[in-house]
């Protein structure tokens, strides 16, 4: 009864994702930090050879991923001590895993879509998200004949906004998707907006 009168109480959930992509002919002018020798970054990393121990969230992340890895995303990790510090998926085909919005970009050859990213509280700012972000332009180069790769985040997060920038990515465009009484998005709007305000302001240099 608490659940329903929470949702009832706020009945429309409006979400906001920017949209980021690169393309082989921007630049990736933007020097990164090195790693800490603790942290080994893999990409790609062998589904088979995880185990739930390794993910903060236990047997439900471990789980999350393998579902994806069925669908025939790659993944990137971050390992400190046989732990999952940071994880990327990358998905090559089919419509984009975008949250709230499962029609939002139907991907075409060339392109790829990089999601479910998510570092550890107790290693954020450590720069695992920009070199993770970096590794799999990289390596997509070489093996996909990469032609665009896009990824999103909701607008609030600002500190994934300036990881995203730092890795080399650009600002293309935003989304305002809309549920009532939480239920599933069926196609959010897409709009272009100047400048998101959170970020976009200054010396790229500086973010």
């Amino acid at each position: 009864m608490r659940i329903i009168r929470k949702i009832i109480e706020k009945p429309i959930v409006v979400r906001r994702n920017h949209l980021f992509h690169y393309k082989p002919s921007m630049p990736l002018d933007i020097p990164l930090p090195g790693l800490s020798s603790e942290y080994d970054l893999y990409y790609p990393y062998n589904f088979e050879l995880l185990s739930p121990d390794m993910f903060e969230g236990g047997k439900q992340e471990y789980l999350g991923i393998c579902s994806r890895a069925e669908s025939g995303d790659r993944l990137g990790v971050v390992i400190a001590g046989n732990k999952v510090v940071h994880r990327s998926l990358v998905q090559t085909a089919g419509i984009a895993a975008m949250e709230g919005d499962p029609k939002a970009i139907s991907l075409r050859n060339g392109q790829i879509y990089i999601h479910w990213c998510e570092t550890v509280t107790s290693c954020s700012g450590m720069g695992l998200y920009s070199n993770m972000m970096r590794a799999i332009l990289m390596h997509s180069f070489d093996e996909l004949d990469l032609s665009e790769a896009l990824i999103a985040c909701r607008q609030s997060n600002v500190g994934s906004i300036k990881g995203i920038m730092r890795a080399g990515f650009v600002y293309i465009r935003s989304s305002t998707a809309v549920s009532f009484l939480r239920g599933t998005v069926s196609h959010s709007f897409w709009h272009q907006v100047s400048q998101p305000p959170e970020i976009l302001s200054g010396n790229r240099n500086e973010i």
